[in-house]
């Protein structure tokens, strides 16, 4: 029995992932192959079409300024590290006088180029600063991302190489960037990149895998979506006009087949005659006239909804903010959209936009106002560390219900689970500067003999501690 069992002949076993199967199922099912590959032949034609429907689809403008508010807001500030309190003071005032200049084209300054950059970020998938040492100190110059010359690819010595237009050594560390001078015609004339050290340019973009040299548009999982949806906007909005038009059929018993006219004269059908609202068609005795009338979706207005909530779920984006729609929000829903996309933002704040832009344009920055004289730091060579340190906080979103969350910061801070300090920070403002001005106010108003709301007053503190005692 044994021999008989042991001749049975067995279905092989086969191990593997469905997704790494093959057959009918996948047969249409495209892949990636190297993503540097990918990218290098399709983020320009990427970039074209996502600055089009940036420049013509409302979903898509409503999406990319989401990201820009949410990401940018009115700028992120510096909170310097320098143990010192007094020239912590002279950082800030150095770098708010240094931030009004800081843009050369002077169309706006530090913090409003934030935006740009991070615009620039979403759209095209990178977006491309050159730090310029002026005459009047540190500039930033915000270059269009095809600037950076993609053809420049090749193999150097000694195991380094230039992919895209980014020049890498040996062990990988980027140094040097080919970019095209920027003319004001660059339509008509054509000029050779020319090798900018990467010490000058920051190159930012959200990488989706190691190892990637230029960054993709964040629209790219969106833009087909986009435009089928804005086709059937259309199909749609004609569809109703059409209907809108005809008001009616009459029957021609005189043969002419003519049209009735405002003048009360007949003229002869024209064929492919535009429509207008209360069209009369007139027909002779021996025509026939059939209207198209194609089946309308019952759920026309559900799938839309639907394909717009895709819109924004490909971009990253609550879909409130894409749509404008918020019949059918409330407040737990809002809520809960709003924290996850809160938290999806601090990821690309500080692992994406604080080490790639603010934290190298504050080190410069100082640096320069130390070496123009504008910054007194007699002690920089040895506390370099000291005086190049500092925490970027950016613009608290705004609360959603601002009695509810302030009735829970406050809880926080009294039961000892957060601090002041830290609540402050968050809402992008400095501890000190604002204990600084409560102090100032109490003050003010001590002197004027003011009281707004509750507060205690030294006499007051003092009777307490009498009776405590």
């Amino acid at each position: 029995m044994m021999g008989l069992f042991s001749r049975v002949r067995r279905a092989p076993q086969r191990r593997r992932f469905d997704a790494a199967a093959t057959g009918r199922g996948w047969s249409q099912q495209r892949s990636f192959r190297s993503l540097n590959l990918e990218t290098l032949q399709a983020f320009a034609t990427v970039r074209a079409r996502a600055r089009h429907a940036y420049a013509n689809d409302p979903h898509i403008r409503a999406a990319v300024e989401a990201w820009v508010t949410a990401l940018a807001g009115a700028g992120a500030r510096p909170q310097p590290g320098h143990p010192d309190a007094a020239r912590r003071e002279a950082i800030i005032a150095a770098l708010d006088d240094w931030a009004d200049v800081a843009d050369i084209s002077a169309r706006s300054d530090f913090w409003g180029q934030q935006a740009e950059f991070v615009r620039s970020m979403v759209i095209d998938g990178e977006a491309l600063v050159q730090l310029l040492d002026t005459a009047d100190g540190l500039r930033l110059r915000h270059l269009p991302t095809e600037l950076l010359d993609e053809s420049e690819t090749r193999v150097g010595e000694g195991g380094a190489y230039t992919l895209g237009g980014v020049e890498f050594d040996r062990h990988g560390r980027r140094v040097a960037y080919w970019i095209r001078p920027e003319v004001p015609a660059a339509h008509l004339t054509w000029t050779p990149a020319e090798r900018v050290d990467a010490r000058d340019v920051l190159h930012i973009f959200r990488p989706l895998a190691a190892g990637q040299v230029r960054g993709i548009s964040w629209l790219a999982p969106v833009l087909l979506t986009a435009h089928e949806v804005d086709k059937l906007a259309d199909a749609l909005t004609v569809g109703a006009q059409v209907a809108a038009a005809y008001a009616g059929i009459l029957q021609d018993n005189s043969l002419t087949g003519a049209e009735l006219t405002d003048e009360g004269r007949s003229d002869p059908i024209a064929d492919g005659a535009p429509l207008v609202p209360g069209t009369i068609r007139v027909i002779g005795v021996d025509q026939t006239l059939t209207l198209t009338t194609p089946p309308q979706a019952q759920m026309t207005l559900a799938f839309l909804e639907s394909r717009i909530r895709s819109i924004a779920s490909g971009a990253g984006v609550p879909a409130h903010l894409v749509s404008g729609d918020l019949s059918k929000a409330n407040y737990g829903s809002l809520r809960a959209d709003m924290v996850a996309f809160r938290q999806r933002c601090e990821v690309i704040q500080y692992g994406t936009i604080a080490p790639q832009l603010l934290r190298p344009v504050y080190a410069r920055a100082v640096t320069s106002l130390i070496l123009s004289g504008d910054l007194d730091a007699s002690d920089f060579e040895a506390a370099r560390r000291d005086w190049l340190r500092a925490d970027w906080l950016f613009p608290a979103p705004p609360w959603i219900d601002p009695a509810k969350d302030a009735a829970a910061e406050a809880l926080l801070v009294q039961h000892g689970f957060k601090s002041r300090s830290q609540v402050i920070a968050e809402r992008g403002w400095s501890p000190e500067a604002i204990d600084a001005q409560i102090s100032a106010d109490r003050e003010r108003e001590r002197a004027l003999g003011l009281t707004f709301g509750p507060q205690s007053s030294p006499q007051k503190e003092s009777r307490d501690d009498d009776d405590d005692a």
